[in-house]
């Protein structure tokens, strides 16, 4: 009777121990299921205007003369690309990641921290 009970005590351990661990789980904030990834493409003056972009990647993207106008890129990733002659005039880039990307120093300033 002391086996059976110490065996179902261990059990009951193992089965607390694995339901916390399921929910201490960590996993990325910004996680999704379905991202779009615009990665190593030519996206050349394509119209974004207006779009919901949130959480779309655009690594190493030729991005020259795109309209991002009014977009929503909260959450973006944005690195290795080029946004010479972009448009992201009311783009949000709430929580955005712009790295290593190209652009003009007017179009930066004041939205990039460029001075």
């Amino acid at each position: 009777m002391k086996k059976i009970l110490l065996r179902f005590f261990g059990l009951i351990v193992i089965l607390i121990l694995a339901f916390f661990w399921l929910i201490l789980n960590p996993k990325p904030a910004f996680a999704q299921i379905n991202t779009i990834n615009y990665n190593n493409i030519n996206l050349e003056n394509r119209d974004f205007s207006h779009v919901d972009l949130a959480g779309v990647t655009f690594v190493a993207a030729e991005m020259r003369g795109t309209n991002f106008q009014g977009a929503n890129l909260t959450n973006a990733i944005l690195t290795k690309g080029v946004l010479l002659k972009a448009n992201l005039e009311g783009a949000n880039l709430t929580g955005a990641l712009v790295d290593r990307v190209t652009i003009e120093r007017e179009l930066g300033r004041g939205r990039f921290g460029i001075t």
